[in-house]
């Protein structure tokens, strides 16, 4: 992170479950928090993903279904610029937020 006003969180989701994406489980990842900067996943049983963000940005909820993943998992990456953040699935574009 280079200020408040830019950045980027970038992160890999994956389960022992090799089929965790197109299953009808659910699964909460648990947490990552650093000082001012937090997310949270949870993989819901209709295979969406919810995301919850806390940062520079302040706090932040996506729900997106999930796409086609590999056996590397589920890329996130959000990253905010000024006043635009903007949410990334396996280098996907899915969501801007102003």
């Amino acid at each position: 992170m280079n200020n408040q006003n830019e950045g980027t969180l970038a992160f890999l989701l994956k389960h022992e479950h090799r089929d965790w994406t197109t299953n009808s489980n659910g699964y909460d990842f648990g947490s990552f928090e650093k000082p001012g900067l937090s997310a949270n996943a949870v993989k819901h049983p209709d295979k969406t993903i919810e995301l919850k963000f806390y940062g520079p940005f302040g706090q932040l909820r996506f729900r997106r279904p999930i796409p086609r993943c590999d056996e590397r998992g589920l890329q996130v990456v959000i990253t905010w610029r000024d006043s635009e953040v903007k949410l990334y699935l396996n280098g996907e574009l899915v969501d801007t937020v102003p």
